[in-house]
């Protein structure tokens, strides 16, 4: 899990600043294109280097799924983090596409600096 949660914040640090950097001197489809190609790589190495994780399947499990998926969302404080999540995430998107703009049109910052400013500050989450 700590490792998953390092990938999101190294994401949201480097990720932007780098994506802009890549479409300002490539183009917008940079990025994308870089993503595809690691994804790639990452697919070749877990199909080649992984191997199968069975060992849940040879035990029987204490209860029904259904109970399990019925008691979990019927658990106030699981709901609360479920709805503090899902928020801070739909926040996060609605306002994550605008910061760019915003930053360009009304602070007067070139489009060409917008990667230094993501690098300098973090990312607009």
């Amino acid at each position: 899990m700590g490792v998953v949660q390092t990938a999101f914040a190294a994401s949201n640090v480097l990720g932007i600043p780098l994506a802009l950097l890549l479409s300002n001197r490539w183009g917008w489809n940079a990025p994308f294109l870089l993503i595809v190609v690691v994804s790639l790589l990452v697919g070749i190495v877990i199909v080649t280097k992984m191997q199968p994780v069975r060992a849940h399947l040879q035990r029987s499990p204490d209860r029904n799924a259904l109970h399990h998926f019925l008691h979990t969302v019927s658990t106030p404080r699981y709901l609360q983090g479920f709805a503090t999540t899902g928020l801070l995430t739909v926040g996060g998107f609605m306002l994550m596409p605008f910061m760019s703009n915003f930053t360009v049109h009304n602070m007067g910052i070139p489009l060409e600096r917008l990667p230094l400013v993501y690098m300098i500050t973090g990312s607009p989450r």
